[in-house]
């Protein structure tokens, strides 16, 4: 690389084989340079190495190191794996049944799984089954958290179901039955 750009600095004198034998490094330099190369891998690879065992002493995932290094090819060579820790035989210990096995807890607040709120409409409804057979609309609106449900009559009385409360807030397009203050009308068809 030095002798190509100092060939171009030139201008006009032509890249020849006596000119880059001129820049070579010694062989001593070469291999100093090799030396060092090999070295820093080798380090390299000890800390990767040697991280992964203080998270498996402490109990953590070894998960983000796998990630972020990427499956050496076949051209290179296999890292070296510390002594220390090819001579480690794996921990096996036995606990008691129940007892929990030691491991890192997670810091600060977690979420937690919050059970759906239900909504406190349900019940007879004030709609009567002929008014659904003749409107051809089964689908009712919930009057307090305006969840849709299809209604079934059962002989003379319609049920509005036990339900999760509405969480969403899309607008409903399709026709529906809808409370407006104690009487159920159709909603108006969309135009």
């Amino acid at each position: 690389m030095r002798t190509v750009a100092n060939t171009l600095r030139a201008r006009g004198e032509p890249l020849t084989l006596a000119r880059l034998q001129a820049q070579a490094l010694s062989n001593a330099q070469c291999e100093s340079m090799a030396m060092d190369a090999q070295a820093a891998e080798h380090k390299l690879q000890y800390t990767e190495g040697s991280r992964e065992h203080l998270w498996s002493v402490l109990g953590m995932s070894t998960l983000p190191a796998a990630e972020l290094r990427a499956a050496p090819r076949a051209d290179q060579p296999q890292p070296a794996v510390p002594s220390s820790r090819a001579a480690m035989p794996p921990k096996t210990t036995k606990r008691r049944v129940g007892e929990r096995a030691p491991q890192r807890d997670a810091v600060g607040e977690t979420p937690q799984a919050v059970p759906a709120a239900r909504c406190p409409f349900s019940g007879v409804i004030a709609l009567m089954p002929d008014q659904i057979a003749r409107a051809a609309v089964a689908q009712v609106e919930c009057p307090a958290c305006g969840a849709m449900s299809t209604l079934h009559p059962q002989r003379n009385t319609v049920t509005f179901p036990a339900h999760a409360k509405r969480l969403t807030s899309t607008p409903h397009k399709d026709t529906r039955w809808i409370r407006r203050d104690t009487t159920w009308e159709l909603s108006p068809r969309p135009g």
